[in-house]
């Protein structure tokens, strides 16, 4: 047996047939467990590994199943942030994972790794000395300014705004793709603070 950040255990053979799951799993024990990619993303320090899912054989079997390989060419990225119960505490686990296009990702995680301010979409301008609201569009990908701010509460407005405007953009899109109402349904609009 091989193991993977010290916890990871490849208990089968990876070949051809399961190099694909190999690099997702992989990279899911390495954002949990690596304490390097942990000081680099603070979004990961409360999120763990199932046990279940230690053992890359039973990711497989789950990945088999549930892998969207009719939209590969997306890019997607398994997530644990979309089906999750809980918002301080994440766990990669059979429950609470699904594969979602990068974009979507991208829109609904909007720079969380280096934003310090604790709220997501939210950012210090240290030279203009203001909040400033931003988010990436979840169809160019691209980081898109939604204006400067005297203080962090009117920034997040601005970002909760411009964020659930798109929202029926995302599901219609993420439905055009075939995904479920479970799926939709766990995409909500962000309360105003």
């Amino acid at each position: 047996m091989i193991k993977v950040n010290g916890i990871g255990i490849v208990d089968i053979p990876i070949d051809d047939s399961n190099r694909l799951c190999y690099s997702y799993w992989k990279e899911m024990i390495r954002r949990c467990c690596s304490k390097k990619e942990r000081l680099k993303f603070k979004n990961y320090n409360n999120c763990v590994v199932s046990p279940c899912w230690i053992i890359f054989s039973n990711f497989l079997r789950w990945f088999e199943l549930n892998f969207r390989y009719d939209l590969q060419y997306l890019s997607l990225n398994l997530d644990k942030d979309m089906l999750s119960i809980n918002k301080d505490f994440k766990i990669y686990s059979p429950k609470t994972c699904c594969f979602i296009p990068k974009n979507i990702n991208l829109f609904f995680t909007n720079i969380k790794s280096y934003n310090t301010t604790g709220c997501t979409g939210v950012v210090w301008d240290k030279y203009r000395r203001k909040w400033r609201a931003q988010i990436r569009d979840f169809s160019t990908g691209k980081t898109k300014n939604l204006g400067r701010y005297e203080n962090k509460e009117d920034a997040l407005r601005a970002y909760i705004k411009y964020r659930n405007k798109n929202i029926s953009m995302v599901k219609m899109y993420l439905k055009s793709l075939g995904y479920n109402d479970i799926i939709l349904n766990k995409i909500k609009f962000m309360e105003e603070i």
